[in-house]
Parts: structure tokens; C-alpha cells; sequence
């Protein structure tokens, strides 16, 4: 009898022991979310449901992943066109078309102009630097005197003194303000290319210069005005519109 009621209990035990150990092996079983849990959240979905419909809302970049932020990164735009200085060669082209007179030292300074000689340098020079700002000034009062005295001579592009390539409405021998205007209206359309009105800021320092009154010790006569008309020649050319693009 003892006997029997031992196999008993034990057959017993075992078989909680066995069912025990099948409910803790079962899959998911103490994960969170599950259980009684969900019935107090109100929601039969399954976890791989729930995973799909966070992934659907992250955008375009990728199944699951985050939206790259706006801004993020370097910027990669294209590089704007920037003011190029003249060559040398376009230099002395652009100065004779404008002063009418071609600057006969130019072959002895063109490297200095930047000019490759194809030798030692190959690479054009389009820096502004120092000897090239001197030898520009050097080549505009050439030319530009070149000019004056051949409009003086009566050997412009017109017929006459006041049809010539610099004083085209101005003679140096004029004292009149409409002519003043006239000519300088003129000769910033001829080196710059710029239409301006009568009133405009950019006449007033060339109006300046003209108006501009008599040494103490000489006189406002002809001589003096063609200087100065000859100043106005050089400080166009040499003038940073003209000398790029």
C-alpha cells in the first residue's frame, strides 16, 4: 500500500515537473508586450505588424531608415563666374580700338603683361598685379597722347579738330558745359560701354577735373584743357571696367 501511494506521488510531481518545463521553453514566453498586457491595451495586432507600419512612415531613403535632414552635409553648388582680368594681347587690341593708336613698346612688355613667351612659361598670366598695373598706365599715357595730338593735328576719325577719337564734341579750345557733357557721355560709351545721363554720379569726377580751375601761376588756355582731356584718356583706360570682363 505505501509502495503504491509513493509511485503515485511521484508520477505526479513528474508530470508537473514535465509541463512546467514545456510552458518555460514555449516561444515568447515573459517577453513583454504579450500576455495580459495586451488584452489591457485593447490591441490583437502582431509585433511584426506593428514593426511594418513604423518602417512604411521613415520617407523615401530606405525601408526603416530616418529621413535625412534638410541642410545635412556639405553644399555642393556650381562655382559662379568670377572678373577676369584682360590677357595681354586683349589689352593692347581694347586699347587701340579705343584710343585709335596701337602702343609701339608693347612686343618689349608684353611678358610683363603676362604674355607667355612658350619657352619657360606656357600659362597666360590674368593676375592684376603690380607690374601689370604699372605697365597699363604706362601704355594708356602713350597712346592716349598719341591720340590727343593726333585729334589736335585733325588726324581723328572725323573730319575737323572736334571729330577726332578722343575730343569727338570737345575741343581743347572749348569752355562749354554742354560740350563737356557731350564728349564725356561719349567717351564712356566709346572705353566702358556704359550709356550714362545728363545728372549722373559717374560724370561728376571727370566734370571735376575739367572744371577744375587755374594753376596761380598759369592760365586755363588750350594746352592745359588737352592735359586734362588727355587725363581723362588714361584714367579710362586704365579704369578696372576696361581692364576686365
Amino acid at each position: 500500500m505505501t509502495t503504491d501511494i509513493t509511485t503515485t506521488r511521484l508520477s505526479g510531481l513528474l508530470t508537473s515537473v514535465l509541463g512546467l518545463s514545456l510552458v518555460l521553453a514555449s516561444p515568447g514566453c515573459g517577453e513583454p508586450g504579450e500576455g495580459e498586457g495586451d488584452d489591457d491595451l485593447g490591441t490583437d495586432a502582431p509585433a511584426d505588424a506593428d514593426a511594418g507600419d513604423q518602417g512604411e512612415g521613415l520617407g523615401d531613403d530606405g525601408e526603416g531608415e530616418a529621413p535625412g535632414k534638410e541642410g545635412e552635409g556639405a553644399a555642393n553648388f556650381p562655382q559662379a563666374r568670377q572678373v577676369a582680368r584682360l590677357s595681354a594681347d586683349q589689352f593692347h587690341a581694347a586699347l587701340q580700338v579705343a584710343t585709335g593708336q596701337s602702343w609701339t613698346s608693347y612686343d618689349s612688355y608684353a611678358a610683363a603683361l603676362g604674355k607667355p613667351d612658350l619657352a619657360e612659361v606656357t600659362d597666360e598670366g590674368t593676375s592684376f598685379s603690380v607690374s601689370f598695373d604699372k605697365f597699363v598706365h604706362d601704355a594708356a599715357r602713350a597712346t592716349c597722347r598719341a591720340a590727343i595730338d593726333a585729334d589736335l593735328a585733325g588726324g581723328g576719325e572725323g573730319e575737323g579738330e572736334s571729330e577726332g577719337v578722343i575730343l569727338r564734341y570737345a575741343s581743347a579750345s572749348d569752355r562749354n558745359a554742354e560740350l563737356y557733357l557731350a564728349n564725356l557721355q561719349y567717351l564712356l560709351l566709346r572705353f566702358l560701354a556704359v550709356e550714362v545721363e545728363i545728372g549722373d554720379p559717374r560724370l561728376d569726377p571727370w566734370l571735376t577735373l575739367l572744371y577744375a580751375p587755374a594753376p596761380e601761376d598759369g592760365e586755363l588756355d588750350d594746352t592745359l584743357m588737352a592735359d586734362r582731356w588727355w587725363a581723362i584718356c588714361v584714367g579710362l583706360a586704365t579704369h578696372p571696367d576696361f581692364l576686365s570682363y
